[in-house]
């Protein structure tokens, strides 16, 4: 059922008697319950400014390092010199392994001798650790995914845009705003300011990043063969290829609902972005803008893997499949998105933003439907047109995901 605003507030005064994130007074406090939701243009911060030019003093060298991670991979498949590491007699896990381990050890040693020379507590090394893996598993795929040099600078300089919004814009909020939690740079933020953080705190603002790592490097090594590594197919087209290798032909459905649940660490991820970039907005245009982004996201992730098998086998894609596949994603993606949800973002469910986003998932069966009646938007109009319907398939699920979700926040907000 739609939940009114005055059930909202109620619920996040009644969240700040001794909840642990009462340091973000903008939406966690003890006052009245029919205070404003406010937004950061009500706020007036303190600006943790000098713990934020520390910050980028430590993931700048990170960074660039891990781009030195990604020019080897590079390096390899230009240069065929990957064929000899291939035709070795070891597992592609040692290889990938073997490759990023000292990459890993030398942004760990940077960030501990950065840590010394600051005379900042060397507890801030462990909410960079996900940080690190997450730089060091995306230069991987990127490393592999493009096809020149060209084509990897044009991809690492926006997945450094999209990261580092996603880092450190948060940060600004710090002791502000419950929604600066989801970047692991607020516990860096927090420790080098004498407050410190709590185990939960560190699960709230690492999970994704472990999560999405532990996948991509997954991805990396399952593809780490000559067949996808040395292949000159466009970069949509390859990505496509490392999303299809994942799914069996023998249990395609069963591989179709593991990677719809695979996909929700990812989906999570870009939603929070979205929540960053939108943060600012006035409402209600904010929370409109954040409903449609968070439905095209979703579609997309949902719909990735059918779209990848039934470019792959054209034949798989019938009207029986079609709707096996679809239940298949619609229960894998609702037991991925409920469980990490319920396990680790609760939290952001204080914020009028979160508790928007995730408004829908208090009744079961209408985003589990609604998940299914996606996939089946998206699967028929490839079933009917081919793969050149894909886009307007993902622009009218969208559509329906929107008017769902735009029902449950007309009636959080009337």
């Amino acid at each position: 059922m739609p939940v009114s605003e005055d059930d909202l507030r109620e619920h996040l005064a009644e969240a700040g008697n001794d909840h642990p994130f009462e340091r973000y007074t903008g939406i966690v406090s003890g006052d009245s319950a029919m205070d404003r939701f406010r937004t950061p243009s009500e706020f007036s911060p303190q600006l943790p400014f000098d713990a934020i030019i520390l910050v980028f003093v430590f993931i700048f060298p990170l960074y660039f390092t891990s781009q030195f991670f990604m020019m080897s991979v590079m390096n390899e498949r230009v240069g065929r010199a990957g064929e000899a590491l291939l035709s070795a007699p070891v597992r592609s896990t040692a290889i990938v392994v073997g490759k990023a381990l000292p990459y890993f050890t030398i942004m760990i040693l940077i960030s501990a001798a950065i840590t010394f020379f600051a005379g900042a507590p060397m507890t801030i090394l462990l909410p960079l650790v996900p940080v690190i893996l997450f730089f060091l598993a995306n230069a991987l795929i990127i490393g592999m995914a493009s096809r020149s040099f060209k084509e990897l600078s044009f991809v690492s300089i926006f997945f450094s845009t999209l990261a580092t919004s996603y880092l450190f814009f948060p940060t600004v909020f710090a002791n502000t705003h419950v929604i600066s939690i989801i970047s692991p740079l607020t516990l860096v933020v927090l420790d080098i300011q004498g407050d410190g953080f709590t185990a939960m705190e560190y699960v709230y603002s690492t999970v994704l990043f472990f999560a999405t790592s532990i996948i991509l490097f997954y991805v990396g090594i399952t593809n780490f063969r000559e067949e996808h590594l040395f292949s000159q197919k466009p970069l949509a087209s390859r990505l496509a290829d490392f999303v299809s290798g994942g799914i069996g032909r023998d249990h395609p459905h069963l591989s179709l609902f593991l990677l719809a649940a695979f996909t929700i660490p990812f989906v999570f991820m870009a939603q929070m972005l979205t929540l960053v970039l939108f943060f600012n907005i006035p409402m209600p245009l904010s929370l409109v803008l954040l409903t449609v982004s968070a439905a095209f996201i979703e579609e997309f992730a949902k719909s990735i893997g059918l779209y990848a098998v039934a470019r792959e086998r054209p034949g798989f894609l019938t009207p029986k499949n079609l709707l096996l596949g679809a239940v298949a994603i619609g229960f894998g993606f609702l037991a991925g998105e409920k469980l990490l949800l319920l396990a680790t973002l609760a939290q952001i469910t204080e914020s009028i933003f979160g508790s928007v986003l995730f408004l829908s998932l208090q009744v079961l069966w209408m985003p589990l439907l609604l998940h299914i009646t996606g996939v089946l938007v998206t699967g028929g109009f490839l079933l009917l047109w081919g793969r050149r319907a894909y886009g307007p398939g993902l622009v009218a699920a969208s559509v329906v995901h929107s008017l769902y979700n735009l029902y449950f926040l007309t009636g959080a907000l009337l």
